[in-house]
Order: structure tokens, then sequence, then C-alpha cells
């Protein structure tokens, strides 16, 4: 994979450049370490943990052959994170046990399909956002998502809420213009299945041997 830190005239600010360079690698980012605590959803109906970002694809090449997906969410390492900067995992390695949720949406260069889905993944087969351990979650609300360009920015936010006997998953899709957001879309879920509710990673990926997303202001709250 590819990974630096650029300067990007169209968000306005520098900006994570990835690209996974071959098949469907997932950047991965470390939420605790250093001191810092795991995030943990509270126990009380209504606590939540947010993650949002910024991004825009500069490259959309090759993206079909590998599902014509992007995906992202909130991880836990199961006691095997990563530790320097920069590491650069296979498929077999430390993110091969990392469970979590995560959110899926259509993206393409040509001819693929819009996409809507929150997923729930275990950890016993694959890396993070990929393998057979990966079910999706019955979705309550969507509205499909398709990225098929590479001149508009968006924002994500992928949204956690404690509710009675289980916890309540969004996610939103905006496109942003001029400091507007206007909603493309986004899904509704819930877990009552023993539901994940530490976490200590923030995980994107798509597929694609050409194709780069920038990302910026990566911001993972709590409430309370």
């Amino acid at each position: 994979s590819s990974r630096s830190v650029t300067y990007d005239s169209t968000l306005v600010s520098n900006v994570l450049s990835y690209s996974p360079n071959w098949g469907n690698r997932a950047v991965v980012g470390v939420l605790s370490g250093g001191g810092i605590s795991p995030v943990t959803l509270g126990s009380n109906p209504g606590d939540q943990i947010t993650l949002s970002f910024d991004f825009r694809f500069t490259s959309l090449t090759n993206i079909d052959g590998y599902g014509s997906n992007m995906r992202f969410g909130l991880y836990n390492s199961n006691g095997t994170q990563f530790i320097a900067d920069d590491t650069t995992y296979p498929a077999n390695a430390v993110a091969n046990n990392d469970f979590g949720y995560l959110a899926r949406i259509g993206v393409t260069s040509s001819g693929g399909s819009a996409q809507a889905t929150l997923q729930k993944e275990t950890g016993s087969n694959g890396s993070a956002t990929l393998g057979t351990d990966i079910t999706s979650l019955t979705s309550t609300s969507s509205t499909p998502v398709l990225i098929n360009n590479t001149t508009k920015t968006y924002a994500a936010e992928f949204i956690m809420t404690r509710a009675s006997g289980s916890v309540d998953l969004d996610f939103l899709i905006f496109e942003t213009t001029g400091g507007i957001y206007t909603l493309v879309g986004g899904a509704s879920a819930s877990d009552a299945t023993n539901p994940y509710v530490t976490f200590d990673e923030v995980v994107v990926g798509f597929g694609g041997n050409q194709a780069r997303i920038y990302m910026d202001n990566v911001l993972v709250q709590t409430v309370p």
C-alpha cells in the first residue's frame, strides 16, 4: 500500500493520501496506546460513539475489479494492535483477528452499484473489513450511495448508540460544497447479539491497485 501526508487544494488542508496498490487492503488508525485508553460505548441508553471524516477519491482506477465499494468503521484489535507508524500488514498478520462494525458504500469508475450496508465482523477470518467472518445486519432504513467521480468532496459519519438490550448503528454520507452538507445516503441497523462496545481502531478500506483516497478531519467522539 501507499501512504503519505500531502496538501490538497480541494479540501484545503494536509490530508492522508492512501492507495492499497493491490487487493483490498485497509488503512488502520490506532485510537489507543501511550497512556490513552480504547474508546468504550457508555452503558446508559443514548450514550454514543461517533466516527466522522472528510474524504474524496482522486483516482478510481481498477476499483471495479475489487468489489466496487468502500468500507469504514470502528474495530477492536483483539490484542494485536499496530505498535509503529506506517506499518504494512500482510493478509494474515496482525489485523486478521480484528473485530468490529463497518459501513459499506458503492464506489465505481464505471458500472458499479449503489450500496448502503452495515456489517459486523467477528475476527475469525481475513484481515479487517475482509473475510468470510462478515455478516450484514438487518437494515431498518437504507438509502444506497454510489460515488463515481474524482471531483466531489464528501463527509462520512458512523454513529453507535446504546439502546435497551442492543446497540443501534447508523451511517451517513454527505456531499460537501462550500461548507454546505447535502445528505446523499446511509443506513441504520441494530445489533442485539453480543454487541461490541470497545474499540481501538479506525479502519477504512477499498480495492484497486491505482485507486486513491484523500482523508482529513478524522474524529472519534463520545457522549457522554
